[in-house]
């Protein structure tokens, strides 16, 4: 098969993927809603939303730049050492992001969700901030070494177990 016939297949099983992730939020606002009640859900959808703007923040957007450079690159030796060199330095920034919404937690509550007994709920997004970040560098590993299929059945069974936990 030529290249260019893989590359559009890998194009469209990468967009296939993405427009099935993105009924999530579809389907999850209803059984939230029903499980936990509406402050809950303001809770839940206010630490949803933090953490989806701090994740680049923290990530300093090396998972584009880990695609496009390493993917290119021949030396498996090269691209494991480029992998695990954007893990370590997501980990050690989501880290200190982290540290810092657990030790401010209660200020957060207190200033952003109005709400003190909230501080849980942050000292939670804490620990979710560093395994979601892992995640997404995890995930896009796959996409640097050309495991697409992997990539994308991953990413869907992601949106699957999330959808079954709440339900």
């Amino acid at each position: 098969m030529s290249e260019h016939r893989i590359f559009v297949k890998r194009i469209a099983l990468v967009a296939i993927t993405r427009f099935i992730s993105s009924f999530r939020g579809l389907l999850l606002l209803p059984l939230l809603a029903k499980t936990i009640g509406a402050t809950g859900y303001g809770i839940w959808s206010q630490i949803s939303v933090t953490l989806g703007l701090l994740s680049p923040f923290i990530m300093l957007n090396l998972t584009a730049s880990t695609v496009r450079f390493l993917a290119a690159e021949k030396d498996n030796k090269k691209v494991a050492q480029g992998i695990f060199t954007v893990i370590f330095t997501v980990f050690f920034v989501s880290m200190l992001f982290a540290a810092a919404l657990f030790l401010f937690s209660d200020y957060f509550s207190a200033i952003l969700l109005q709400e003190f007994s909230a501080s849980f709920f942050i000292k939670l997004s804490a620990i979710l901030l560093i395994a979601e970040v892992l995640n997404q560098i995890s995930l896009e590993s796959f996409r640097i070494i050309g495991q697409i299929k992997k990539y994308s059945v991953l990413t869907i069974l992601q949106t699957i177990l999330e959808i079954v936990l709440v339900a």
